[in-house]
């Protein structure tokens, strides 16, 4: 049985003087919580698993069915105000899209499809390459220097131990390069009397070994709420992971009670200790809740002892608030406080709306919660689903706080195309030199004439950004749930390679068929790639199997010549994309030799724009190439 220690106490601080901007000097109530390690687990002896799941009928589970009604009928609103236009050549943006392109170093298949909708996908990776991912019903283990799938555990079987009820959910995974460990959060249960989060911290750096885990209570305030939709970051001594409070039945309106925030002491978690944590709850501005609170994680290295989280008007049909939280010190010192302030943005962010597949079938996008974020050299990068209210698209909106102390001045892009609808963004900090404010995010992509699958953009500091490059083609349109509207994940998941400098990992989702018995069934897909910025990718694709390429003419208007060289004999597929991912021609498949080898091939069918060449092998993408025809 869970074992804990309570001891409550409320900090009330003295206001200080507000600017306009209404910074407000948080009296916060903040619980000192303590718990006794309920098991541990050796993830390499987990023999036992049963893969079992249920799954309901697709619901927008969040609070009950009148929240899904409710998001849809703000769904209605957007498309009726902001009906969708495309294909259309006009963007509204003011930045461009004329950065280097990121490079696809490898790519392979994640974890397998196990019935749990929406994918979920999230991942964490060591500095020694090792490789955890997960979705919402499976975690899998993989060597990438070995190219191997070391072991695929169900959450059930990992926390089988435990005294926990129901499904479990919603797991979020984090590389601490400090301390060389790994840690995780998930949930179970959806009701007050059956809600628990689960915390495990590895007690080395090898995944495979010992977990220390902690079950939490789902109902910490004992007032009828279940936990929902976890986000965490790390810090230098803390585990933060904030969460949503659901009351059990009731209205949209009465189903959210709050968000809440657990800080947690890591280093007892890596040690099997009584962990200590502080709950932070009735977190507020003008006297309302905020909801979905997201912990900023530092860029190129951990920050604290403080921590900034943010959030904003998660179902606004377009608003310029964003709410900035700062919590300015470890549990262990009396005087951390929390304060909350709303910036203003120069650009609207709003609800998207649904995105389009194939025929009838559609994407839940949910609301334009902060999805994702990282803090470097003071300044805070966030991502959010968003609508772009010139296309009538699902897009997603890119913040930038640049100034801490003046939130005045929050700056934001909305990033989206003129065919695709795109969702369920992530970002990483990808600076290859000392201030540099370079960023690599990972999103969906889906359209009626294109398969789901998942793309990459990189930013380089400027206001400028890539064109985007696929990472992964989709093989099929999703049909999981028994309504045409299916679920498409609640986030995506990448993380910088912290000892690998302009190196960052990625897992995403795309539409794929899987055959059960003799049954096809359309489902999603896991992939995972490792992206390199444009910076180190120009120099030297080494790690792409020791691949050189020039390209020449490039800009071409007749001839296209491709050099490349490869080290051993292997089965090569080459193929042309448009800048909008549909695949124009396979120029190539079939064995080459050791050495240098060359294609050629004419353009005389190409429209004047610009286009990827890409190179393959049977399990990974060798290299992406971008070519202008004139």
């Amino acid at each position: 049985m869970l074992t804990k220690t309570l001891t409550y106490f409320l900090l009330i601080f003295i206001p200080l003087a507000l600017s306009a901007q209404d910074k407000t000097q948080y009296s916060a109530k903040k619980d000192r919580i303590t718990f006794a390690k309920s098991t541990s687990v050796n993830f390499s002896k987990i023999n036992d698993d049963w893969f079992a799941h249920v799954q309901n009928d697709g619901s927008f589970f969040e609070g009950n069915a009148i929240y899904k009604t409710y998001l849809s009928k703000i769904k209605e609103q957007i498309e009726k105000k902001y009906p969708r236009k495309y294909p259309q050549t006009v963007k509204n943006s003011t930045h461009t899209f004329t950065a280097d392109t990121p490079k696809i170093w490898r790519n392979f298949e994640g974890n397998d499809f196990g019935g749990s909708v929406p994918n979920d996908n999230n991942m964490a990776i060591s500095n020694g390459n090792i490789l955890v991912s997960a979705v919402n019903s499976t975690l899998c283990i993989f060597d990438v220097t070995n190219d191997t799938l070391l072991k695929t555990v169900s959450l059930p079987a990992f926390s089988d131990t435990l005294s926990v009820n129901g499904s479990q959910f919603d797991p979020k995974l984090l590389y601490d390069q400090k301390e060389d460990r790994f840690a995780i959060t998930y949930l179970a249960g959806f009701t007050d009397s059956t809600s628990s989060i689960i915390v495990g911290f590895s007690q080395t750096n090898d995944p495979m070994g010992l977990w220390n885990i902690y079950e939490l209570p789902g109902n910490p305030l004992s007032d009828t709420s279940w936990t929902d939709y976890p986000a965490i970051a790390l810090t230098k001594n803390e585990l933060f992971l904030t969460v949503n409070l659901l009351k059990n039945g009731g209205s949209w309106q009465t189903s959210f009670k709050q968000s809440v925030v657990w800080q947690i002491d890591k280093f007892k978690g890596y040690t099997g200790d009584t962990l200590i944590t502080a709950l932070w709850s009735d977190i507020k501005y003008n006297g309302s809740n905020i909801r979905n609170i997201n912990p900023i994680q530092g860029g190129d290295t951990l920050c604290g002892p403080d921590i900034y989280l943010l959030s904003d008007k998660n179902f606004s049909l377009q608003c310029d608030s964003i709410f900035v939280i700062h919590i300015t010190g470890t549990i262990a010192d009396p005087l951390a406080q929390m304060t909350v302030e709303c910036g203003k943005t120069d650009k609207c962010y709003g609800v998207p709306p649904q995105a389009h597949q194939q025929g009838i079938h559609t994407f839940d996008t949910n609301d334009a919660r902060v999805l994702g974020g990282f803090i470097q050299d003071n300044k805070i990068q966030f991502v959010l689903n968003s609508v772009d209210t010139t296309l009538g698209s699902a897009s997603f909106y890119h913040g930038f706080i640049n100034n801490l102390s003046d939130l005045s001045t929050i700056h934001g892009n909305i990033i989206s195309d003129t065919l695709l609808d795109f969702g369920y963004p992530n970002i990483c900090y990808m600076g290859t030199s000392g201030g540099s404010g370079s960023s690599l995010i990972a999103y969906n992509h889906t359209a009626p004439t294109v398969f789901a699958g998942s793309s990459v953009i990189f930013y380089d500091q400027n206001d400028n950004y890539s064109p985007y490059i696929i990472l992964k083609h989709g093989l099929n349109y999703v049909n999981v749930l028994p309504t045409p509207n299916e679920r498409w994940g609640d986030y995506s998941g990448i993380q910088r390679k912290y000892n690998e400098q302009g190196k960052a990992w990625a897992a995403t989702s795309y539409g794929r068929q899987k055959k059960i018995g003799s049954i096809w069934y359309k489902i999603t897909g896991t992939w995972i790639s490792e992206l390199a910025s444009p910076q180190l990718a120009s120099a030297s694709d080494i790690s792409s199997n020791q691949m050189n390429i020039s390209t020449y003419p490039n800009p071409s208007n007749d001839l296209v010549f491709i050099d490349f060289e490869i080290q051993n004999i292997s089965k090569v597929k080459i193929e042309l994309f448009d800048l909008n991912g549909r695949l124009i021609k396979q120029l190539f498949n079939g064995d080459v030799k050791p050495g240098k080898n060359s294609l050629r091939f004419s353009t005389h069918f190409l429209s004047k724009g610009t286009y990827f060449v890409k190179i393959s092998d049977k399990r990974n993408m060798l290299h992406t190439e971008k070519i202008m025809i004139q």
